[in-house]
């Protein structure tokens, strides 16, 4: 029998538009769910050294926040359960747009291997025996 590991989110677009996006916010979403879901973008902006006053250029790298398109009368599902911790989420839940359902996670079991030796445990091969091509001369 499996064992449930927890749970994930499904999300259902009931009333909304015909296609409904939701922002996965990466402060609510991906720090407090464990795993980005976020893109990156790397930047470039001007910057003055307050020290010498040389300007000069800062680059790095930042999250771009992930985003999820609801179509109507589908549900979406495998989302970490702080999904239901996102403002938007719970506005359009709150307004009757879309609907949730908590899905159990189930540990699946891998199956025990036949003991070797044993009948039945794997298809028999025979071997096709091949008769010499019969010559016509």
């Amino acid at each position: 029998m499996a064992s449930v590991l927890g749970t994930t989110v499904e999300l259902r677009n009931v009333a909304g538009p015909r296609h409904m996006a939701l922002t996965l916010d990466h402060g609510t979403y991906c720090e407090r769910g464990g795993a980005c879901k976020c893109s990156t973008e790397s930047y470039t902006k001007a910057h003055r050294d307050p020290a010498t006053g040389a300007l000069g250029n800062l680059a790095g790298i930042r999250p771009v926040t992930a985003s999820v398109t609801l179509p109507r009368g589908v549900w979406v599902g495998g989302f970490h359960p702080v999904v239901l911790r996102i403002a938007g989420v719970r506005s359009a839940i709150a307004q009757g747009l879309i609907e949730c359902r908590e899905v159990p996670i189930a540990e699946v079991e891998s199956p025990t291997p036949p003991m070797s030796g044993s009948r039945g445990d794997s298809p028999t091969r025979r071997a096709r025996r091949t008769e010499p091509a019969a010559s016509g001369d």
